[in-house]
């Protein structure tokens, strides 16, 4: 089945709202990420974690992968006890940028 779009959301993590544009496609997830003051906050990339999934199933499986990053990235500590990227989606997701 092949799939793909592109989306436009937000995420709020510790009271500061961050945007980003998500794409996805049956080769790579994708989303640039940007803080509340329009500042590039980083890239993620990751092989596709939603096989069989299509239409907004799938970009809603993206928008969680998104969010996920958000809160692993911005100053959640593997221990933690939050909701984390899985093993797998941590061990695909390549960080580019200044992720702080």
């Amino acid at each position: 089945m092949h799939c793909k779009g592109r989306f436009i959301s937000e995420a709020y993590k510790d009271g500061r709202r961050y945007v980003f544009e998500a794409s996805f496609d049956d080769l790579r997830w994708h989303a640039t990420i940007w803080d509340e003051e329009g500042q590039l906050h980083g890239d993620i990339e990751c092989a596709p974690c939603g096989q069989g999934r299509c239409g907004e199933e799938l970009e809603d499986a993206v928008s969680d992968w998104v969010h996920n990053a958000i809160a692993f990235e911005v100053g959640f500590s593997p221990s933690d006890h939050c909701v984390h990227p899985s093993p797998a989606e941590q061990l695909a997701t390549v960080m580019r940028g200044p992720m702080v």
